[in-house]
């Protein structure tokens, strides 16, 4: 099996035409490198750089105050500043994009970046991997009316950092989340509007527990109404909860109550002694909060393109 190559770079340039000056914005060139040596120094250009780091970590250098970049991290260089960035070691993986138009300072400033604040956490989100992977893309096809469209996702991706910023914060997703009784991590992730790599750092960080503690916990939480609310069976309850298997459903339901679900039905759900040995699988601080690297994106040359992780 042939390994995957440590560096790649793919970079593409728009070809320009007079028409394009007419657009509010236009993309110059973009790119996606994974690279393990990557230093820029001094650079002055009249376009804005926008940079999406997706792993590794770096560092910016911007009117005198170096900023360090870590995955998840998306950071703006404007234009007629000098500026510099490169990667530490062991290199980094990034999706970057070159700009100008009437309206891009602007809008960069509407999502929270501009000289003094350059970088913000904006790559973890979905929308936004995608929104460069689009523009990556229709670059790669460098047909004629690739300028154009690519002059579309530029401005598009300029919007979705605008609406990233302004969406609701982490942990106003997480109770939003709580509230909505979500019993499917997938479905948690998808609502977060996150990559599964961040949600899961983000709702450890203010939670106390993993997304998979809480799935449990409000499973079993439903699983006990069921016990003692309907006349399902066991295997019936466990289907309806998602479990594939009965058996590791009541494994599950005894190493956390304490009892089996036939036992516990039998008692009414009364509160029995635990017996020795029977410790608590979901231990984590008992707080019910939820809500998004990424899971990591993959390289433009895994077959991902034509346009759409």
């Amino acid at each position: 099996m042939n390994q995957p190559p440590t560096s790649e770079k793919l970079t593409y340039s728009c070809v320009w035409s007079p028409g394009l000056a007419l657009l509010e914005e236009v993309c110059i060139m973009g790119g996606y490198w994974r690279v393990t040596e990557h230093r820029l120094q001094n650079r002055l250009i009249d376009e804005i750089v926008l940079i999406a780091c997706m792993s590794g970590k770096g560092w910016l250098m911007l009117n005198g105050t170096r900023f360090s970049i870590n995955a998840g991290d998306l950071f703006y260089c404007p234009a007629s500043i000098p500026h510099s960035y490169g990667c530490e070691s062991g290199g980094w993986e990034i999706y970057w994009a070159h700009g100008q138009g009437r309206h891009t300072t602007a809008l960069c400033e509407a999502a929270g970046l501009d000289a003094t604040t350059p970088v913000h956490p904006l790559a973890h989100h979905v929308q936004v991997q995608e929104a460069f992977r689009i523009l990556v893309a229709i670059l790669a096809t460098e047909g004629p009316d690739s300028s154009w469209i690519a002059a579309r996702n530029f401005h598009n991706l300029l919007h979705t950092l605008v609406w990233c910023h302004h969406k609701p914060t982490g942990k106003q997703r997480l109770a939003e989340l709580v509230k909505a009784d979500c019993e499917n991590l997938d479905e948690l992730v998808k609502a977060s509007g996150y990559s599964r790599f961040h949600f899961c750092r983000l709702f450890k960080e203010e939670t106390g527990q993993s997304p998979w503690q809480y799935v449990m916990e409000r499973k079993l939480e439903r699983a006990r109404e069921l016990l003692l609310g309907s006349k399902l069976s066991i295997k019936e309850i466990a289907t309806q909860l998602g479990f594939e298997h009965p058996d590791y459903f009541t494994r599950l339901f005894s190493r956390s109550i304490g009892v089996t679900p036939m036992r516990y039905r039998g008692n009414l759900g009364k509160p029995l002694r635990r017996q020795p040995g029977h410790a608590r699988v979901l231990d984590a601080p008992q707080r019910r909060l939820p809500p998004p690297v990424l899971s990591p994106m993959r390289s433009p040359s895994e077959k991902q393109f034509p346009i759409s992780q």
